[in-house]
This record gives structure tokens, C-alpha cells and sequence, in this order.
């Protein structure tokens, strides 16, 4: 049921905003209904890939239930490892892993996609994927499509964002978006540069609230930006290197030439 609900997910992000519209439509609607029942899905994601003991029971369970040989006086990280390749197997078999990484496309393609519930399925398979240690051979195309949803100028996670609808940008939570972007660039695998690229992530999608039509949205934003230089100050990244993003960013423009909005003006006289 699982690998067959993530292969319909395209399908109902595509047209989440009108399913969801009406909340009795799943009584005579089959997509409605399905969407309906994705919180219970997604809970089901969670307790299978996420990080809890419930979680890590669960894979012990099917460890012992394939009767795949193990070694007790193996470290608990690499029992994990094996216990998760062969949960992985599962995965694959069932299709979910296919259906994953055409989720993953489809989240990058031009078409328009809600984020609610696609940040919610991103994040609950996270865990799993970040802790294995070596990346399962059929997973590669997964790990590619999670490398572009990341690391890609035009189809990242934060430009897709920056280019929902006002309506829709409003109802993310900040904390959400930034912990999927960990959570996925730890699944990348590159180790490098993490606090830099996070750092200048939350900037854009800062500045993106900063520019919804919705003031309480943007008072938020602007005092997230006003503390940001001695949140991220850091050896990797110097003043200079702040300095230089919040110039290009063009905040200050934006506040003064285009929002013009007094309480926004007068916030801002520390960034000056």
C-alpha cells in the first residue's frame, strides 16, 4: 500500500490546493480520498524510516524475520548498517524506492507542486538515508535526483520554493525547509562546506519571506536577517563573506524603494 501511495503522491501534489479545498470531497472522490488518508501514510514513513527506537524496532523485527545472518559483537552503528541494507532490499522490492526518486523528479519538474506535503514525505524518510553508510546500488538515481533537489541553481529546493504562489510560500515553516535541507545534505554525502551552504540557504529563503505580501511574514523575516550576522559569524564564514550576501540579496533596496512600508523602514536601521 505504502509503494502504491508514493506512486500516486505526483498525482495529488498536482492538485493538492483543489483536493484540499473541499473537505468532504473524498466521499465521492478517489483522489480526495487517498489525499485524505496521506497523514496516516506519512506517519507510517515516519515510524518505518525515522530516527526513533519505534523505528530502529522495526527494522531490528524485519531483520529477524528475513532470517538475514547477523553478528552481535558487531558495533551498533554497524549492525544499523546491515539492518538497513536489508530493509532497503524490502524497499526496492516493493517499488517504493522507484516511486521515491520519481517523486524526487517530479518535485523538480515546471509543474506547480505543494510543499506541504511534499516537506513532510522528505523529511520523514530522511533519517534512514542519512545514516546508512553506504549507499545501496539501486538507490543511486534516488541519490542523484536528491543531489539536483539540493545542490541544483534552478531546480533546488529553495528556488522551487521561491517560485510557489504567495498563498502557499506563507504556510511553510522555516524550521521545516531548513531541516530537510540538512537532512538531504548529509544524504548527499558531501561533508564539505555544510555550515556555508545552509547558511546562505536560509538567507534565500529569508529573503523570500521578506518579499510576501503579508507583513507579519516579513517582520519575521527582517529580524531573522537582522540577527543572522552573529547567528552564522564562524571561522568558515568570515564578516566579509555576510557582509557580501545580505549586499547582494539587495535588502536594503527592497525595503526602501519597493516595500516603502514604515515599519519595515524603521526595523531595518541596523542593517544600514
Amino acid at each position: 500500500m505504502l509503494a502504491h501511495w508514493l506512486k500516486l503522491v505526483p498525482s495529488l501534489l498536482e492538485n493538492f490546493s483543489y483536493l484540499n479545498k473541499y473537505p468532504y470531497l473524498y466521499l465521492v472522490s478517489p483522489e480526495a480520498a487517498i489525499l485524505n488518508l496521506s497523514k496516516s501514510f506519512i506517519t507510517s514513513l515516519e515510524l518505518i524510516f525515522g530516527s526513533s527506537p519505534r523505528s530502529e524496532e522495526f527494522l531490528r523485527v524485519s531483520s529477524s524475520l528475513l532470517s538475514r545472518p547477523s553478528n552481535s559483537a558487531q558495533p551498533k552503528s554497524k549492525r544499523l548498517s546491515l539492518i538497513q541494507m536489508i530493509f532497503m532490499d524490502s524497499f526496492i522490492e516493493t517499488g517504493c524506492l522507484s516511486a521515491l526518486t520519481k517523486l524526487m523528479n517530479f518535485i523538480q519538474s515546471d509543474k506547480s507542486v505543494d510543499f506541504t506535503m511534499t516537506l513532510a514525505i522528505l523529511s520523514a524518510i530522511s533519517p534512514t538515508f542519512t545514516r546508512m553508510e553506504h549507499v545501496h546500488e539501486d538507490a543511486v538515481e534516488f541519490m542523484q535526483a536528491v543531489n539536483t533537489f539540493v545542490f541544483s541553481e534552478k531546480s533546488s529546493i529553495i528556488s522551487k520554493i521561491a517560485s510557489l504562489p504567495a498563498a502557499q510560500i506563507k504556510d511553510l515553516k522555516e524550521d521545516e525547509i531548513l531541516n530537510v535541507i540538512k537532512a538531504y545534505y548529509d544524504i548527499s554525502g558531501d561533508t564539505q562546506g555544510k555550515e556555508v551552504y545552509c547558511a546562505k540557504a536560509q538567507l534565500n529563503l529569508l529573503v523570500t519571506f521578506l518579499q510576501l505580501p503579508f507583513l507579519e511574514k516579513k517582520l519575521i523575516a527582517l529580524n531573522e536577517i537582522k540577527m543572522f550576522d552573529k547567528k552564522f559569524r564562524s571561522k568558515e564564514i568570515p564578516p566579509k563573506t555576510l557582509a557580501k550576501w545580505l549586499y547582494e540579496c539587495n535588502i536594503i533596496d527592497y525595503i526602501y524603494k519597493e516595500a516603502k512600508h514604515p515599519e519595515l523602514i524603521s526595523r531595518s536601521t541596523d542593517l544600514l
